[in-house]
């Protein structure tokens, strides 16, 4: 059972990085805002946020920068 988690685990983390390079490829504005965000909250906070979390961001940060150019 514990190998079968671990394979589990293992697969999610390399899903997430894989996930994490198509967006950084996707989406490079959204990525640079999403770092400089990611370095701000380490500064002020020393709060350390993952890249699947700044993936996530990334992805909202482009549908912002996309509805705005729609405008």
């Amino acid at each position: 059972m514990m190998i079968k988690a671990y394979r589990c685990i293992k697969k999610r983390e390399r899903l997430l990085q894989i996930f994490f390079e198509q967006i950084t490829h996707l989406y490079p504005q959204a990525m640079d805002v999403g770092f400089k965000i990611k370095d701000y909250i380490k500064q002020v906070h020393s709060i350390v946020i993952p890249n699947d979390e700044l993936t996530d961001l990334a992805v909202h940060i482009h549908r912002l920068i996309s509805y705005q150019q729609l405008k």
